[in-house]
């Protein structure tokens, strides 16, 4: 079986490894947040910054969030700078998955020794 979205998936885990290589862990969100944007203009990346994604139930809506990222117009992406294991900010990724019409969805946690990607799947045909 293929890994969803592999190709930009790999892409993207490029991306932030090169922001946590040169800016190592620690600093606020937004430091974080602006260089990964650096790298998206700078790779031409498809992306937009904290768009307005509808919430709906019952097929109304019933209200909004707003992502650090939709990138490739498929992949939601929440960027983080905590010293612990941000298991809410885990869950919180797959609800948004849930909640919307996206499958994929990546939580980064730049404030760790060690950088933390996490990679969660919401298909409503095929729960994993």
């Amino acid at each position: 079986m293929a890994l969803l979205y592999e190709r930009e998936s790999y892409k993207l885990r490029g991306l932030w490894m090169k922001v946590y290589n040169n800016l190592g862990p620690g600093l606020k969100e937004s430091i974080y947040a602006n260089a990964f944007e650096e790298l998206l203009k700078q790779e031409k990346v498809p992306y937009q910054r904290e768009p307005n994604l509808t919430v709906r139930f019952n097929g109304r809506k019933v209200g909004d969030y707003r992502p650090d990222f939709l990138v490739y117009g498929k992949i939601i992406v929440e960027l983080k700078s905590l010293l612990q294991n941000p298991r809410t900010q885990i869950q919180r990724i797959y609800q948004y998955l849930k909640a919307s019409k996206y499958k994929l969805g990546f939580m980064v946690n730049f404030g760790c020794p060690n950088l933390q990607i996490i990679r969660r799947i919401y298909d409503k045909n095929q729960i994993r």
